[in-house]
């Protein structure tokens, strides 16, 4: 009978620190991942869209991106250099203009094709992609581009102009009249997930009937037509930005004393309940 009171007491601590367990992990801001963003820009037949686009993945594609912004595309894979997209549908007008995904995905027009333009964050103008939609990597504040025509980029805006600049760190406090300094300040969480991998899908398919293109006399044959799979020299570094974590030095300390305290309490109410029964 002496050990019912004792077991009873190793039970209320042990729920007291499962409890602290699952308050632990599920505290607010911890592991939170921050938002990226890219700007997507299209131009056809003189009309201009730009859309932003945000993720919490370290990157995606270049097709994600056009999909994610709200474009309709037809696509053609062409190996190793990732997807082609041959036709853009429109999310202001509805309408699908390009080349069906066959043999003619880059010459149906003629000389008229979609041609892919990147602009890596800190940049501020667009380079042609050297490999397909599918293959590339989208990362925060990335600028893609993409024309209908004869292969000149859309107009340039860049990420900040739309979604505002990042916030400005806060300066560190002054020293206090006895030379001490307080804590930096913790700069929030905001880190990356990584994931997201190279290939996406093909999104919707384009209507049956596509709008029709005045061909011009300059054709080009599929072996040289490949304006948006990659010509041009890709740069040659690209900033791979890793935003702080949440947990500074300030950040935390709450829940740790109240960890603490959690843990002493159960102790101490087994502690008492142990000497209660032996008493008894």
């Amino acid at each position: 009978m002496r050990m019912r009171p004792r077991v009873a007491a190793l039970r209320v601590a042990a729920g007291l620190v499962l409890a602290l367990g699952a308050l632990a992990t599920s505290a607010p801001g911890a592991g939170a991942a921050g938002t990226n963003h890219a700007l997507v820009i299209v131009e056809a037949n003189g009309s201009v869209v730009q859309r932003v686009v945000t993720f919490t993945s370290d990157s995606i594609t270049g097709l994600s991106a056009l999909q994610q912004a709200g474009f309709g595309t037809v696509v053609r894979g062409y190996g190793g250099m990732g997807a082609a997209v041959c036709a853009v549908t429109m999310p202001t007008t509805g309408q699908t203009i390009g080349c069906p995904s066959d043999n003619s995905c880059l010459t149906c027009a003629g000389s008229t094709f979609w041609a892919y333009f990147e602009a890596p964050a800190g940049t501020s103008s667009f380079q042609q992609s050297r490999a397909g939609a599918s293959s590339t990597h989208v990362r925060d504040g990335d600028v893609e581009g993409w024309r209908w025509g004869t292969g000149d980029p859309p107009p340039y805006t860049s990420v900040a102009s739309v979604v505002g600049p990042p916030p400005t760190p806060a300066a560190p406090a002054p020293a206090s009249p006895g030379g001490t300094h307080p804590g930096p300040q913790s700069p929030g969480a905001s880190g990356r997930a990584a994931s997201a991998g190279p290939g996406a899908p093909a999104g919707p398919s384009p209507p049956s009937t596509l709008p029709a293109v005045t061909p011009t006399t300059a054709i080009r044959s599929p072996s040289t037509a490949t304006p948006n799979v990659s010509v041009d020299a890709r740069r040659t570094s690209r900033r791979a930005a890793k935003a702080p974590g949440g947990g500074g030095s300030g950040g935390g300390s709450t829940i740790g004393y109240v960890v603490f305290g959690v843990v002493a309490a159960a102790l101490g109410t087994a502690i008492v309940l142990a000497r209660r029964a032996r008493r008894a």
